[in-house]
């Protein structure tokens, strides 16, 4: 007998039908969104990788374009003018390639702007070429951290007065040791005792020299600031471990060691004549410092057995034959290491000349210097001796701690996507204490 369904049964099957139909739909579609969805991801990703793969590169072009202009003017020096170095790197100091660009720039530390170019490490002191007495001068300087800053450079374990060695830092609940050389970077100075790490970056926690976002909006956001627009680098305006000494020449030359050179090298290399060149030569051989030739008058310089001339009838050096004999010889042997660099006094902010001199010497310092703005600055040291109150004494004095050349530069680049806006910054520190010039450090942020 033939089985009939119900009309009702027949309706119920084709409901459960229906259903698991717009069940599998909506299914499908649930998937599909999924997938897309990921794939979007995925492809922002991609683009945004690529991004800033393009940024990145921006901002190394920045690099590389300004260590081309440095080397190029080590190699092709204009000896005429101080500051072409810096003019150079300015020019290149932008860019444009295609698809991102690039920007060499640091905050302004008076005005609510940035300014093109890199940063001369020179134009700080270097801690390690600094005296007690010059470092007290710093705004909210303690003689507690001068004391735990040579305890930590100097290479014995004796403790200054209100300084620390090793016994008192391995007592720290995170126990470690002072260096006992040069510090490397500004940043290792927070490991001194009672140096405050506030007091170290100022605003600028990041140390990278821009005033960012959260470093401008009165402690809304940690780091603490006051907003003003105006970047605080705290100690780091003052100090640097960055700047070196160059055993190269102006010319880019390996100087003349004088306590190895015979008198007719002397004469050859700074084209003096043979009397001259053998008082250099007999001089040499006691002689602590190339200041000394700033100091004293060639046919003034005594013999330490006999307190009499050396040759008191020799002609004195000419301003261009002391010049040469600065740029072109030195009385040490080249070191294995690098010599903390000099402070340029052509390019050395008023704050920091403070430092190092009374305030009615920096007047005139920056007064003589203001008055050569355009003609290419001081080209050497013994063109400091055109300022009032500066003799010979004064000049070779400060050669000790200062000079008028750079051998180091910091370059802070901001590369960005232009589709994107996403940016990657750098900071790379140049040397051209030795050729080739070299990118001695680089960070990426």
């Amino acid at each position: 007998m033939k089985r009939v369904c119900s009309s009702s049964s027949l309706r119920s099957q084709r409901g459960f039908a229906l259903l698991m139909a717009l069940w599998v739909a909506v299914l499908a579609v649930a998937i599909l969104v999924v997938v897309q969805a990921y794939g979007n991801r995925q492809a922002g990703a991609g683009q945004e990788a690529l991004a800033k793969v393009r940024a990145y590169w921006a901002a190394r072009a920045g690099v590389e374009a300004t260590l081309a202009r440095l080397a190029w003017n080590t190699e092709s020096p204009d000896l005429a003018d101080a500051f072409r170095v810096m003019d150079d790197m300015v020019d290149v100091a932008e860019g444009d390639l295609g698809d991102a660009t690039y920007v060499v720039s640091h905050a302004h530390l008076r005005e609510e702007k940035d300014v093109l170019g890199p940063i001369d490490a020179h134009a700080m002191l270097n801690i390690g070429r600094t005296s007690g007495e010059q470092l007290l001068n710093i705004p909210l300087m303690t003689e507690d951290v001068i004391a735990g800053i040579t305890d930590w450079m100097d290479d014995d374990d004796d403790v200054t007065v209100g300084g620390a060695e090793i016994s008192q830092y391995l007592s720290n609940p995170r126990p470690y040791g002072p260096r006992n050389a040069m510090f490397r970077s500004l940043a290792e100075m927070e490991l001194v005792n009672y140096a405050e790490q506030d007091l170290i970056r100022g605003e600028d926690w990041n140390m990278n020299f821009r005033l960012d976002p959260e470093e401008n909006d009165r402690d809304f956001a940690w780091p603490g600031d006051n907003g003003d627009g105006v970047l605080d680098l705290g100690w780091a305006q003052y100090l640097t471990t960055a700047s070196v000494d160059s055993w190269l020449s102006v010319e880019g030359e390996e100087r003349l060691i004088l306590t190895d050179a015979s008198a007719s090298e002397i004469s050859s290399r700074i084209e003096v004549s043979a009397e001259q060149a053998d008082v250099i030569a007999k001089h040499v051989e006691s002689a602590q410092t190339l200041g000394d030739f700033i100091r004293t008058p060639l046919n003034e310089l005594q013999d330490p057995e006999t307190n009499q001339p050396i040759n008191a009838d020799v002609e004195p050096l000419t301003t261009d034959q002391l010049v040469k004999l600065l740029d072109e010889t030195t009385l040490a042997d080249i070191p294995a290491g690098a010599v903390p660099g000099k402070l340029n006094i052509n390019t050395a902010d008023e704050e920091v000349l403070e430092l190092i001199m009374d305030s009615t010497a920096v007047s005139r310092v920056v007064a003589a210097r203001d008055s050569r703005v355009g003609s290419g600055g001081w080209t050497s040291i013994v063109d400091v001796m055109e300022v009032d109150g500066f003799g010979r004494d004064v000049v070779a004095n400060l050669y000790e701690i200062a000079d008028i050349r750079s051998n180091v530069y910091i370059v802070p680049v901001v590369g960005r996507d232009k589709k994107s806006g996403i940016k990657v910054e750098m900071i790379a520190t140049l040397d051209r204490s030795t050729l080739p010039v070299v990118i001695r450090e680089l960070r990426v942020r």
